[in-house]
């Protein structure tokens, strides 16, 4: 899979945060908006501790993966990380030996203010969910369980939902929100993840499908291709962290995004070596 580099682009970012009321002016809003909270400790890159809490009886750490948004004219992904060698992988995990171990349901309020078939949104998630299982022998994702009980990010306790919906966040140049709670303490190869929350930025960004791409030209560059942002969004979902090389600007993990862009639909190959390493 070939990525495209275009001049001039304005790259925006991902991220992840809290839940108050509010509405947009774009259209019927989801009446979410998000911030990220006071507590947060940033950690590296884009990727902050959102604290300790306690899930049925285990101590669990919550992280929140924000992507910062690079200088206006960038046409290329930042390069080599400070004191990185000459040979760079092109993937990363949230925490070492962190992942699903038990297949757990999600619940999807598809409800947006571009007027994107709900449809199309559920049967993007569930192809960016197919997309990363169809890589290993083991179900992360579970069964949509619905719309009805997705009520907003959680970021400072778990509560039992895996939760997928449109909102308004506040964090400037911002696309997608996920957060992910999993165990600590113990062996890596004993971690879990225990939940996940997602989020797209809503009034922002005019969601649908970007249509077909060249090699070397970007879709609609009116529309945020859905089901790439999702694809992406999904790996942290399932224990991938992003990766912010120039030499790894082919990988689904990537950290930046923009309108127009497919390229994350389908994984790159350290997507599919990192995510087989994970679940080995």
């Amino acid at each position: 899979m070939k990525k495209i580099i275009v001049t001039g682009i304005t790259l925006v970012s991902l991220s992840l945060l809290t839940i108050v009321s509010a509405r947009s002016a774009k259209g019927q809003s989801s009446n979410r908006t998000f911030n990220l909270p006071s507590q947060a400790k940033e950690l590296g890159q884009g990727v902050f501790d959102l604290g300790i809490s306690i899930d049925k009886g285990e101590k669990v750490q919550g992280l929140a993966i924000l992507h910062p948004k690079p200088a206006v004219g960038l046409n290329h992904k930042p390069n080599h990380k400070p004191g990185g060698g000459d040979t760079i992988a092109c993937y990363t995990f949230i925490a070492n030996g962190a992942r699903w171990r038990e297949t757990e349901g999600f619940y999807i309020d598809p409800v947006n203010q571009d007027g994107y078939p709900e449809a199309s949104v559920v049967s993007d998630i569930s192809a960016g969910m197919s997309t990363w299982e169809s890589q290993i022998a083991f179900n992360i994702f579970g069964t949509n369980l619905g719309a009805a009980d997705v009520d907003g990010m959680d970021t400072v306790s778990t509560d039992g939902k895996n939760e997928i919906m449109f909102g308004d966040i506040s964090e400037p140049g911002t696309i997608g929100v996920t957060v992910v709670w999993y165990t600590v303490g113990g062996p890596p190869w004993s971690r879990r993840i225990v939940e996940h929350d997602m989020i797209f930025e809503d009034p922002d960004y005019t969601w649908g499908n970007a249509g077909p791409t060249t090699e070397t030209v970007l879709g609609d560059p009116n529309i945020m291709d859905f089901l790439n942002i999702a694809t992406h969004e999904l790996g942290h979902s399932a224990g991938m962290g992003d990766v912010y090389d120039a030499s790894c600007s082919q990988e689904t993990e990537y950290g930046y995004g923009q309108r127009g862009e497919t390229k994350k639909r389908t994984l790159n190959t350290e997507d599919i070596t990192g995510i087989k390493l994970l679940y080995k």
